[in-house]
């Protein structure tokens, strides 16, 4: 789901939870979008996952388009897999 139909999603329905994965080996980070059961992730132009460099530019580029992320999770990918207890933040 590209940037654009994320805003009209989420004007649709407020329901829409924005998280941020980040990923605990490296500082790289993908928007995950959760609707009811479904789960999807943000994606470039090109339809790939779009992927951030830090935490910092994926909240500055969600919030730049006025979206504010809901959760953070963290991946450990030796350890335990994705948290299952997401962290709620603001910006």
């Amino acid at each position: 789901m590209q940037i654009k139909e994320l805003k009209k999603q989420l004007e649709l329905n407020p329901q829409i939870q924005v998280g941020i994965i980040n990923h605990t080996a490296s500082s790289f980070c993908l928007v995950q979008i959760r609707n009811a059961e479904e789960v999807k992730f943000l994606t470039g132009w090109r339809g790939q996952h779009r992927v951030f460099r830090s935490l910092d530019e994926a909240t500055e580029e969600l919030a730049r388009h006025g979206i504010k992320p809901a959760f953070l999770t963290n991946y450990e990918p030796f350890y335990e897999g994705l948290n299952t207890r997401p962290l709620s933040f603001s910006f």
